[in-house]
């Protein structure tokens, strides 16, 4: 008998059962057999799960096992089934207002600190992963850093304008080979001295850049060897002034210290820290980009990156209030204008 006279008579070919092995199985044990740690798998697997069960898997992850711990142990087990839990787990958070009040306090006393020389390291001591590394005591100075920075980002301006993606030149990421190679890794902290991350967040708070993304430069199709971090910023007028470079005055600029923007000698009042003042404040950071056709949705990511598609109707409605105040000084068609972007008629830029 044929497979179509099989089907024919109603028959199915038989399905192979699955079979797990590993930590999975042993998970899946533990679910059938209703222990304290089944319960717990039963409602991560069923995606029924809360904080306290999220934390619960966070904290088996991180355990500390032995060296010596065998591989079919039930610590070995749990510990590597709520590994991969974590690293699959996706979820946002919404904290309270007050948290989040916390959260930024915590947050800007600690790069105080770092921009005050007066950060600790908890440990020389760290783990990343299962590899215990040792870290370089010799850290340099914030003043190290934000001359360092200045210089790297002084020639991406030269090269990229006021935005562009900046990549670590200082170290690489330091990973674990999978070959079992540990010695680059710890290579990497023993040699590290300078702090990128810490650098990059103290300039947006001095106000020399706005972080727009943060991220690296890996990616899934190629292999990348120089992993390193990677951010997206935008150079904002603070940053020039450390440089020395003042704007140049022509007959139009927008002075952000004043709040006023200025068409070929007349002065129009804009509200500082307005919709109307960030959009004009991102517009002219840089003269280079100034003449470009400006799309709201950009100019939202770049004012605040967390929230960008919720600002571009404020952004374009932030446009239209500036056109109007132009249009009372005589400027009418100083925008040109569509429901996604504005851009400034070429007359008022020569």
């Amino acid at each position: 008998m044929g497979p179509d006279d099989f089907l024919a008579k109603g028959c199915h070919f038989p399905i192979q059962p699955r079979k797990y092995g590993g930590a999975y199985k042993w998970a899946l044990d533990e679910v059938k057999k209703k222990s304290s740690e089944g319960k717990l798998f039963a409602k991560i697997f069923a995606d029924k799960f809360d904080r306290s069960d999220l934390e619960e898997v966070v904290k088996k992850s991180d355990w500390m096992l032995p060296i010596n711990e065998p591989e079919d142990s039930e610590r070995f087990y749990a510990k590597k089934i709520c590994n991969d839990i974590v690293n699959w787990t996706s979820f946002e958070l919404s904290s309270e207002e007050k948290a989040m009040a916390k959260l930024k306090d915590d947050l800007n006393n600690y790069l105080e600190k770092f921009i005050t020389n007066e950060l600790e390291l908890p440990s020389r001591e760290k783990r990343i992963g299962e590899i215990r590394v040792l870290q370089n005591q010799n850290i340099y100075t914030f003043a190290k850093h934000k001359a360092s920075m200045i210089e790297r980002l002084r020639e991406m301006h030269e090269n990229f304008g006021s935005t562009f993606v900046f990549e670590n030149p200082f170290g690489q990421i330091a990973r674990y080979d999978e070959d079992g190679h540990k010695e680059n890794l710890k290579e990497q902290y023993a040699a590290r001295q300078f702090f990128f991350k810490h650098a990059i967040f103290a300039f947006e708070k001095l106000g020399y850049i706005r972080i727009l993304s943060l991220g690296n430069n890996w990616h899934w199709s190629e292999e990348v060897e120089d992993l390193r971090d990677t951010a997206k910023i935008q150079l904002l007028p603070p940053f020039f002034k450390e440089l020395g470079i003042e704007p140049k005055r022509t007959n139009l600029y927008f002075d952000d210290d004043k709040s006023r923007l200025y068409v070929r000698g007349i002065e129009i009042k804009i509200q500082k820290n307005s919709d109307q003042y960030h959009a004009l404040r991102v517009m002219f950071a840089d003269p280079k980009e100034l003449p470009q056709e400006w799309f709201f949705d950009d100019i939202a990511e770049r004012i605040d990156r967390s929230r960008p598609q919720e600002r571009v109707k404020r952004y374009y409605n932030a446009i239209y209030q500036i056109g109007l105040k132009l249009t009372a000084k005589g400027f009418p068609d100083f925008f040109i204008t569509t429901k996604y972007s504005a851009k400034i008629d070429l007359k008022y830029l020569s």
